[in-house]
């Protein structure tokens, strides 16, 4: 009586599969056989298939296509093999796993990208698929912040208390989103951010007059608490206070008509402008004029920061650098518009109010802003309803600016 075939352990290469399928390669080795039946649960295109193996080896491929669900799938393959002596199935199967389909998870939004200091509730939400935990993560941190909520019906949402801000310097809250499911782990694509204002720090006391009319100090700078100084928009005079002293005697710079903006990196470096083509800095105890890198171009904007930092843009849209008023450097020029406005929070960014007048002479006026690294870049434009004139502007961070207008 012939023998019965014998068969060993089924093979498969590779054992594992993302969730865009693949092929893997089923190997057994048999005896006494003349022809091995490969089959699979569950059932895939193709099998059960029949192949040779009376050379001792029994090989198939088998095609797995993608995984459409959010949960692993194991197929399982089988070998059965004929010979004279009979049918004998293989004693170990291969199992083949093919991974989930992997988590999801679009942009953070949150119905209020920016809040009052007073602190606010927040609505976070996105959109989600296969996954059944998600965790929002929040940076700064906000005490007693917990992320966690239900997404298995495709949607995460969280309401966050965002505490009131007690301090100095505005908080920009980050939020964003981890999505887990049996195919692994991702971050949403990208995060949600909102806005808060520092508190604002200063109590006023009563006035301390500098000096009676006809004098008009309408440019001031501070750039520390026990110094300041400021132009008089009648005439070309200058005056500084220091907490020390108080209030001086006012100097007249010479040559200069109403000085249009002072602007002051420290107690030992300021820089004004009567709106023309002349400068003057202050260098810690006397102001001296000093030749103006805009040329014969008249200076539109002044801006200081620590550092020392100062910036000076012309009305040609020419913008220049120096740290200490005597060196200059040409940096990259605004883009095309009427300079209304200049304020350099630190010596690595600097915002300016550009107003573009169209052909009709309606203007547009947009908030561009430079930085150290990158130059000019364009940005958002004031609303429509503001008249184009502006009191004040003047920017806390590359992220905080203040502009008064007339209307306001």
């Amino acid at each position: 009586v012939p023998p019965p075939p014998t068969v060993g352990t089924v093979g498969a290469n590779p054992a594992s599969l993302s969730a865009a399928g693949g092929t893997t390669t089923l190997t057994t080795t048999v005896t006494n056989a003349t022809s091995c039946t490969y089959a699979v649960t569950p059932s895939l295109s193709g099998f059960p298939t029949t192949v040779s193996c009376a050379s001792g080896t029994a090989t198939a491929t088998a095609n797995i296509p993608a995984n459409s669900t959010e949960k692993a799938v194991s197929y399982d393959f089988s070998l059965s093999a004929t010979g004279p002596g009979g049918t004998t199935g293989s004693s170990t199967p291969a199992s083949v796993t093919e991974a989930a389909v992997p988590p999801t998870a679009g942009p953070v939004n949150a119905n209020k990208n920016s809040i009052g200091s007073s602190g606010a509730t927040v609505l976070l939400s996105t959109t989600v698929s296969n996954a059944s935990t998600c965790t929002y993560s929040v940076t700064p941190a906000i005490s007693g912040f917990s992320g966690g909520t239900s997404c298995s019906a495709g949607a995460a949402d969280l309401t966050v208390s965002i505490p009131a801000n007690s301090g100095t310097s505005p908080v920009d809250y980050s939020f964003s989103l981890s999505a887990t499911g049996p195919g692994g782990t991702v971050t949403s694509s990208s995060p949600a951010t909102v806005a808060q204002p520092a508190t604002w720090p200063l109590t006023f006391t009563s006035a301390n007059p500098v000096e009676p009319p006809p004098v008009d100090y309408e440019t001031i700078s501070c750039p520390t608490s026990g110094f300041c100084a400021a132009g008089d928009a009648n005439a070309g005079n200058v005056i500084i206070y220091t907490s020390s002293a108080g209030w001086g005697t006012a100097t007249a710079l010479p040559s200069a008509g109403p000085i249009q903006s002072v602007s002051c990196a420290s107690s030992s470096l300021c820089i004004a402008s009567d709106g023309s083509n002349n400068l003057w800095s202050y260098s810690g105890s006397t102001w001296q004029e000093d030749t103006s890198p805009s040329g014969t171009t008249p200076i539109a904007g002044i801006a200081c920061s620590s550092g020392p930092f100062c910036m000076v843009v012309d009305t040609n849209g020419d913008v220049y650098t120096t740290t200490d008023a005597s060196t200059w450097t040409a940096q990259t020029p605004l883009p095309p518009g009427e300079v209304n406005g200049l304020s350099c929070p630190s010596s690595s960014s600097c915002l300016a109010l550009v107003a573009i007048v169209s052909s009709t002479g309606t203007a547009t006026f947009t908030l561009d802003s430079w930085s150290s690294a990158g130059g000019w870049t364009g940005g958002p434009s004031l609303p429509s309803s503001e008249i184009p004139q502006y009191g004040g502007f003047s920017c806390a961070s590359s992220s905080l600016c203040v502009l008064e207008t007339y209307n306001s």
